[in-house]
């Protein structure tokens, strides 16, 4: 919900209200002002035709001047922002699959000519001058960046500097979405709204009662009827009608950008699924490329596959990162150190319950991942960094900690028996209920909460 948007509903209210008010004062004038002789005042020395006149010729241009304002903020703000928006959108998950087919293009190559890499029949630096430099102007800038980072980790550095991306390659995608409100706040003040709208139309009920049943201005020779008690009163009735109108448009506006929002999740759920799908067929392409030329464990392959996991995860979130870890390791490929993930950022993976016993993922950084009673048995961690994870009743025995980050880890009745600990920082970690039997401790640094060793 922007502030754009806030600031239209709001001047269209108060052209609504304005609009109220010039109807009452037309038919005031038509009836010869009888609420202002109600009250004792004495109405203009005038025809009541030229009051009306004269009452629609300045109060409605008035009226309507805040819903223009609102319409020029809709046209000139909002539609273009929300035009970029949709376009930005719509084009994700193509671009997405551009960035697929680039590099499955640029792993083709390589494999294909890499007897000849770095010789002088070396075919690659002209086919990345030719055939690269295109693909910088089907991608965005995010994409253009994790394609870059593609080519300079399967070694195309030196080549990509000889390629100058066009400037539409930096053309921005939209507008930064706007924060939106909290549901209690938009919640609360629709209420209050609703509120003072229902006290003024009680007022308004109470006081048109009042005056047909006690005539209180029957003493003054004025016994209006209903209809004039009712246009008297407006300075009621017509801002509880446009509060109530405000109370339900704010609701019916939170609810829009809550459809909005889910609409805008769902299309991006799908490029995460592309992207995920997108380095897992790349990494069993690769597999079985290694099974058909008897390859083994082979440095090309081994780069290109890291480069496949590194462009994919800023665009994966949590529960994906997971999928593509698990996969990994099923595949095989996190263990016996086949392919090396370090300085990978993992941050926030969701790999709870999950059972990977003897994976490698050492120097990755898994700060504030869900890793809540999954098996890392045996598993390689030197170096990772794990800030404010959570490894709750994890399984982590004989597991390789060696140099870790575990400041303010939670490893409640986590399993560390026999774990390599040296070295590691273990400030604010909480080990209330682990089992450290035989895990080796030796130049750990820091203060850690519930911290028993045992005794032999």
């Amino acid at each position: 919900m922007s502030k754009a948007k806030l600031a239209i509903f709001f001047l269209r209210l108060i052209s609504l209200g304005a609009v109220l008010f010039t109807a009452i004062a037309i038919l005031e004038a038509l009836r010869g002002f009888p609420a202002m002789k109600m009250f004792g005042f004495e109405p203009p020395p005038l025809p009541s035709g030229c009051m009306v006149v004269a009452t629609i010729i300045v109060l409605i241009p008035l009226s309507l001047v805040p819903a223009f304002a609102g319409w020029m903020i809709q046209k000139h703000v909002v539609l273009p922002r929300e035009i970029a928006e949709r376009r930005r959108r719509e084009e994700a998950f193509s671009r997405e699959d551009r960035l697929r087919a680039w590099m499955t293009y640029t792993a083709d190559l390589l494999l294909r000519h890499r007897a000849l890499r770095n010789l002088p029949g070396d075919p690659m630096p002209g086919l990345v001058r030719t055939e690269i430099a295109r693909a910088f102007r089907e991608l965005d800038t995010e994409r253009w960046e994790r394609f870059r980072a593609f080519l300079r980790e399967v070694g195309l550095g030196p080549e990509l500097e000889e390629v100058s991306p066009p400037v539409a390659a930096f053309a921005p995608m939209g507008q930064p979405t706007v924060a939106s409100p909290k549901h209690g706040c938009v919640r609360l003040a629709a209420a209050t709204l609703a509120l003072m709208s229902f006290f003024l139309l009680l007022f308004t009920g109470l006081g048109f009662m009042t005056q047909l049943k006690f005539k209180p201005y029957a003493a003054l020779g004025i016994v209006p009827g209903p209809a004039e008690t009712l246009l008297g009163l407006w300075g009621c009735w017509v801002p509880a009608i446009v509060l109530g109108l405000a109370a339900t448009g704010l609701l019916r506006m939170w609810r829009q950008m809550l459809r909005s929002l889910q609409e805008r999740e769902t299309e991006r759920q799908s490029v995460r699924d592309l992207a995920l799908k997108s380095a897992l067929d790349q990494i069993d392409i690769l597999a079985r490329w290694m099974e058909v030329e008897g390859a083994g464990s082979d440095v090309l392959v081994q780069r290109i596959a890291r480069a496949a996991v590194l462009t994919a995860m800023p665009e994966l979130d949590g529960v994906c990162r997971g999928k593509l870890i698990r996969a990994l390791f099923e595949m095989k490929w996190l263990t016996a150190g086949k392919l090396s993930l370090a300085g990978v950022d993992l941050q926030g993976t969701e790999l709870a319950g999950a059972s990977l016993p003897g994976i490698c993922l050492a120097g990755t950084d898994l700060s504030g991942a869900d890793l809540n009673g999954v098996d890392f048995g045996r598993a390689d961690l030197q170096g990772c960094f794990f800030q404010r994870s959570d490894l709750r009743s994890a399984r982590l025995t004989a597991a390789n900690f060696r140099g870790a980050d575990l400041r303010h880890v939670r490893l409640q009745k986590a399993a560390l028996e026999g774990a390599n600990l040296r070295d590691v920082l273990l400030d604010g970690a909480n080990f209330w209920g682990a089992g450290l039997s035989g895990a080796d401790l030796t130049g750990a640094q820091g203060t850690a909460e519930f911290l028993v060793l045992p005794t032999n």
